[in-house]
């Protein structure tokens, strides 16, 4: 008769882990919610620390590389000056300027597509390729998060980020084209930086900033401000 098998001896699983598994089970949920709010408690708070100066926050959110320098101080003064009213009393009209720079696919092959100087054939740099949609995915990610906020009303977003982003996902109040705008056809500045399909959004927030009602009104003001601008 072969010899009775011993069971294999088993390994207590740690106190830690055990905790960690009952804590997961009863608490996923409010984990999850707390979790999200702290994270939008940061990005409001860092938004707010930058931004004290400011009457109120424009978010840009396109394809082209982001405004830096000359053209970004250009840029802010004239949709600063669109402001109908200084909000804060500082005694200066200003906005704060947040900026996404959101390609889609075509854009980034586009962006690294080259001629070869010996065949004369298009060729794609494919790691430049895989390093771009990578930090593309993580930009989408943060104005997904972003926008969650509430920090801002007014967005000035390419077609792409209106229809993967906000369309059927977040109060959209109102929309126009950017290049149907006089603002637009005024403003070299403006025509240099953006493209004519360009869209201006006004979104109503159900948190944060602006989803406080006096604050959403000056958003709404402003908005008027600049698809409803008239050439002096």
């Amino acid at each position: 008769m072969d010899d009775k098998r011993e069971a294999p001896e088993i390994t207590p699983q740690s106190k830690v882990l055990r905790w960690l598994d009952n804590f997961w089970y009863h608490y996923k949920w409010p984990t999850i919610i707390i979790a999200f709010f702290l994270i939008v408690g940061i990005v409001g708070f860092t938004q707010c620390a930058s931004q004290e100066s400011s009457d109120l926050t424009l978010t840009v959110a396109v394809g082209n590389p982001d405004l830096s320098g000359e053209p970004l101080q250009v840029f802010s003064d004239i949709m600063g000056d669109l402001l109908p009213e200084d909000l804060d009393g500082n005694g200066a009209k200003s906005i704060a300027l947040a900026q996404f720079s959101i390609f889609t696919e075509d854009e980034l092959v586009a962006l690294y597509t080259y001629t070869d100087p010996e065949t004369g054939e298009e060729r794609v740099q494919i790691d430049g390729l895989a390093g771009a949609r990578h930090y593309n995915t993580e930009r989408i990610q943060s104005l997904q998060t972003y926008i969650m906020t509430g920090e801002c009303a007014v967005w000035i977003i390419s077609p792409y980020v209106y229809e993967t982003m906000f369309q059927g996902k977040v109060e959209v109040r109102e929309t126009a084209v950017l290049g149907e705008t006089a603002f637009y056809q005024y403003y070299d500045a403006v025509k240099e930086q953006l493209p004519p399909d360009t869209m201006i959004v006004l979104t109503q927030p159900v948190m944060g900033y602006m989803a406080k009602q006096e604050n959403y009104q000056n958003a709404v003001d402003y908005y008027h401000a600049i698809v409803e601008f008239s050439a002096p």
